[in-house]
């Protein structure tokens, strides 16, 4: 089944991306994450990772800046995007309609702040390989800092804005290098300022 993930730091404007393009074209739809979904996407991740990688990812999202159950709901929404990927790459069905995934397994980088980037990539790489990607960035710190003050960030509760507007440019830097080299498709779109 084709689909695409799309990606990239906070605030790019990945959400009316998706929007618009789920206005303008029928052929796409919204992978949706109901609660039965993401029950079955959890299981199916953990069934997929395996013992050896899910104990990686529970000791990454134990690393980061957050209170235990936001660590462990880092947990949870790491491994169900496995189970997502799961799913759609291995449905068979022929259908009209591309699938856009928010933020699957290739947004994982941004997940794990306090974990190497090259790490993470290097533990996803097998699955970019498979992967089209639609990378929405935003080169204007001031743009990304403004919108996170007016929208917010379950982030934020636990880090300083700057800080965690840096590391998101960083990851953002590595990703735009290496990604485009490792992912079955990867194309980087630039956001309109001030358009979300």
């Amino acid at each position: 089944m084709k689909f695409y993930e799309i990606s990239g730091q906070s605030c790019t404007g990945k959400t009316s991306f998706i929007r618009d393009h789920l206005k303008s074209d029928k052929n796409y739809i919204l992978y949706e994450r109901n609660t039965v979904n993401l029950f079955s996407d959890f299981i199916s991740g953990l069934k997929y990772l395996g013992i050896k990688r899910i104990k990686r990812v529970f000791l990454w999202s134990l690393k980061e800046n957050a209170p235990l159950l936001f660590r462990l709901n880092i947990f949870r929404n790491s491994v169900t995007k496995f189970g997502i990927f799961l799913k759609l790459t291995n449905n068979n069905k022929s259908r009209k309609r591309t699938y856009l995934v928010d933020e699957g397994v290739s947004h994982l980088p941004f997940i794990f702040l306090n974990t190497s980037t090259n790490e993470v990539i290097n533990f996803i790489a097998f699955e970019l390989s498979s992967l089209n990607v639609r990378f929405l960035t935003c080169d204007h710190r001031n743009d990304i800092e403004s919108r996170l003050s007016k929208r917010g960030h379950k982030r934020l509760m636990f880090l300083d804005k700057t800080d965690f507007v840096n590391r998101n440019f960083s990851i953002q830097s590595i990703l735009i290098e290496i990604y485009p080299g490792l992912c079955k498709s990867f194309v980087k779109l630039e956001n309109v300022r001030n358009t979300e």
